[in-house]
């Protein structure tokens, strides 16, 4: 691929980003801020071709999400392959730990990255300071860095790619104050949160979103907040208890796909379809399944598919030392029954079957 044609293409696909962000409907309730800021280095908008300081199908990238479980992480990785594939990348490589509780593995998988030293390195840490120490070195290393969906506690990387978990979390809020009203017939009563993990930045991002976005709704109250641990099972467990525990409850948000997948598997088991309010987070099918047959009432849907794919076009532009933005922000969709159908809730909650023919 001629060295126009490969950012020309850059360009295009970053323009995609743009107009997705824009033309994405607004909710049907108080919208809350997203905060976002568009994916697009101005010196592409002018139409300048940056110089070109290494071929492109000779750059390599380390690629390292949080966990092979989940089908979050198997989208970004599906939006990467295909970048990968269509810029020609013949030198990458994809590793990372079987669950998001292996901490000390994600960190011994980028030691060990460093040592192969790659051109870039994309990463998707746990915690937010355990990757730490490995990025400032590889950066020394003259490594670039580019980050995902988790922010770190260190501003030496190139770019910080992510969802606006703090805004899903305020979606969240006025989701569940709409459907509350609609069914109690005022935004008041007793609601609780089913959390994957704490210390995990992007869900504590959305809790604070979430608790920040209720208070507009003072009749409102959380009163419990529950952590699984990761786990679908554990998540079904909590959601049991919660329904037992708190008897006038009249809604439940899980704040990601395990959660999410657990809760409805709780609601299933123990009849509760119908018996309150339910907002997810992320989307699987056993979540696409339960929006469409009204055992949750909405989810809150990031585009992992794209931000895999928008960070390797970052990789690669980091490596020609093309400017960048250090922070990219990607909005959330809600997802409820009646757009899960259109042409927008399929790429959002489906988006592998769905970018098939890309």
């Amino acid at each position: 691929m001629r060295k126009l044609g490969v950012w020309m293409l850059v360009a295009s696909i970053l323009m995609i980003g743009v107009v997705a962000a824009v033309a994405a409907p607004r909710p049907a309730v108080s919208p809350a801020s997203t905060n976002v800021i568009l994916p697009v280095p101005l010196a592409w908008m002018e139409g300048i071709i940056p110089q070109v300081t290494k071929k492109v199908s000779d750059i390599s990238i380390f690629y390292m999400v949080k966990a092979s479980q989940g089908l979050y992480w198997r989208q970004v990785k599906s939006g990467a392959m295909l970048a990968l594939k269509q810029f020609g990348i013949k030198h990458y490589t994809f590793e990372e730990p079987a669950m998001e509780t292996q901490v000390s593995k994600q960190i011994a998988i980028l030691e060990e990255a460093i040592t192969e030293h790659p051109d870039a390195i994309v990463l998707a840490p746990t915690v937010a300071d355990s990757l730490v120490p490995g990025t400032i070195r590889a950066m020394k290393e003259g490594i670039k860095v580019v980050v995902i969906d988790s922010g770190e506690n260190t501003n030496d990387y190139i770019s910080f790619i992510a969802s606006n978990n703090f805004g899903g979390g305020e979606l969240a809020a006025d989701y569940m104050a709409k459907y509350v009203k609609e069914k109690y017939g005022t935004a008041s009563g007793e609601v609780a949160v089913i959390d994957s993990s704490a210390g995990v930045g992007s869900l504590d991002a959305r809790l604070a979103g979430f608790e920040k976005e209720l208070k507009k709704y003072p009749g409102l109250k959380i009163v419990a907040v529950r952590y699984a641990s990761g786990s679908v099972a554990k998540s079904m467990n909590e959601a049991i208890n919660l329904f037992t525990a708190y008897p006038n409850l009249r809604g439940i948000f899980a704040n990601n796909e395990y959660t999410a997948d657990g809760l409805i598997r709780a609601i299933q088991l123990k009849h509760m379809q119908g018996k309150m309010v339910y907002i997810g987070f992320d989307s699987d099918p056993t979540i696409a399944s339960a929006i469409k047959n009204g055992t949750i009432n909405a989810a809150l849907v990031q585009n992992p598919w794209y931000m895999g794919y928008l960070s390797v076009v970052y990789a690669i532009a980091a490596v020609e030392n093309i400017p960048l933005p250090h922070h990219v922000v990607l909005p959330l969709v809600p997802i409820t029954k009646a757009n899960i159908n259109t042409g927008l809730g399929k790429a959002i909650s489906a988006p592998i079957p769905f970018h098939k023919s890309w």
